[in-house]
Protein backbone atom coordinates (compact mmCIF):
# COMPACT_ATOMS: atom_id res chain seq x y z
CA UNK A 1 0.00 0.00 0.00
CA UNK A 2 1.08 3.62 -0.32
CA UNK A 3 0.27 6.66 1.78
CA UNK A 4 0.33 10.31 0.91
CA UNK A 5 3.04 12.06 2.89
CA UNK A 6 2.23 14.70 5.47
CA UNK A 7 4.78 17.18 4.14
CA UNK A 8 5.53 15.64 0.76
CA UNK A 9 2.32 15.24 -1.23
CA UNK A 10 3.68 12.29 -3.22
CA UNK A 11 2.55 8.77 -2.40
CA UNK A 12 5.13 6.77 -0.47
CA UNK A 13 5.09 2.98 -0.54
CA UNK A 14 4.64 1.49 2.94
CA UNK A 15 4.26 -2.00 4.36
CA UNK A 16 1.09 -1.98 6.47
CA UNK A 17 -0.11 -4.25 9.27
CA UNK A 18 -3.58 -4.11 10.78
CA UNK A 19 -3.71 -5.20 14.43
CA UNK A 20 -7.10 -4.83 16.11
CA UNK A 21 -8.01 -1.17 15.52
CA UNK A 22 -4.51 0.10 14.79
CA UNK A 23 -2.90 0.35 11.36
CA UNK A 24 0.89 0.23 11.65
CA UNK A 25 3.03 1.28 8.71
CA UNK A 26 6.67 0.50 8.04
CA UNK A 27 9.12 1.87 5.46
CA UNK A 28 10.22 -1.70 4.68
CA UNK A 29 8.69 -5.11 5.33
CA UNK A 30 11.64 -6.19 7.49
CA UNK A 31 11.80 -3.07 9.67
CA UNK A 32 11.63 -4.11 13.34
CA UNK A 33 9.65 -1.04 14.43
CA UNK A 34 6.84 0.79 12.64
CA UNK A 35 7.42 4.23 11.19
CA UNK A 36 4.02 5.24 12.53
CA UNK A 37 0.54 4.15 13.51
CA UNK A 38 -3.04 5.17 12.87
CA UNK A 39 -5.63 4.57 15.61
CA UNK A 40 -8.60 3.62 13.44
CA UNK A 41 -11.05 4.45 16.26
CA UNK A 42 -10.11 8.09 15.59
CA UNK A 43 -11.01 8.02 11.89
CA UNK A 44 -13.89 7.41 9.52
CA UNK A 45 -13.23 5.49 6.30
CA UNK A 46 -14.30 7.24 3.10
CA UNK A 47 -13.80 7.44 -0.63
CA UNK A 48 -10.97 9.53 -2.02
CA UNK A 49 -12.72 10.58 -5.23
CA UNK A 50 -10.14 13.24 -6.06
CA UNK A 51 -7.30 10.71 -6.13
CA UNK A 52 -6.22 8.49 -9.01
CA UNK A 53 -5.92 4.75 -8.60
CA UNK A 54 -7.37 2.69 -5.78
CA UNK A 55 -7.32 5.29 -3.00
CA UNK A 56 -9.36 5.78 0.16
CA UNK A 57 -9.18 8.27 2.99
CA UNK A 58 -9.34 8.23 6.76
CA UNK A 59 -10.93 11.42 8.13
CA UNK A 60 -10.69 12.42 11.83
CA UNK A 61 -13.89 11.79 13.79
CA UNK A 62 -12.90 13.30 17.17
CA UNK A 63 -12.87 9.93 18.94
CA UNK A 64 -10.17 7.43 19.77
CA UNK A 65 -6.77 7.49 21.44
CA UNK A 66 -5.83 10.98 22.72
CA UNK A 67 -2.22 9.77 23.04
CA UNK A 68 -2.09 9.83 19.23
CA UNK A 69 -2.44 13.61 19.22
CA UNK A 70 0.45 14.11 16.77
CA UNK A 71 -1.87 13.32 13.85
CA UNK A 72 -5.30 13.86 15.40
CA UNK A 73 -6.45 16.38 12.76
CA UNK A 74 -4.78 14.78 9.76
CA UNK A 75 -6.74 13.21 6.92
CA UNK A 76 -4.87 10.16 5.69
CA UNK A 77 -4.93 9.23 2.00
CA UNK A 78 -3.98 5.62 1.35
CA UNK A 79 -3.68 3.86 -1.98
CA UNK A 80 -3.96 0.13 -2.60
CA UNK A 81 -2.17 -1.55 -5.51
CA UNK A 82 -5.28 -3.21 -6.95
CA UNK A 83 -9.05 -2.93 -6.71
CA UNK A 84 -9.16 -6.28 -4.91
CA UNK A 85 -6.62 -5.03 -2.38
CA UNK A 86 -8.64 -1.84 -1.87
CA UNK A 87 -11.79 -3.86 -1.14
CA UNK A 88 -9.88 -6.14 1.27
CA UNK A 89 -8.39 -3.20 3.20
CA UNK A 90 -11.72 -1.35 3.33
CA UNK A 91 -13.53 -4.44 4.65
CA UNK A 92 -10.82 -5.08 7.25
CA UNK A 93 -10.77 -1.49 8.47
Amino acid sequence: MAKRGGFNSAFQRRFCVLADTTLYYFKAEKDPEPTGRIDLNSYTLGNAEDERGFAFKLTPNGKGDPADSKHKNRTWILQAETRESLVSWAEAI
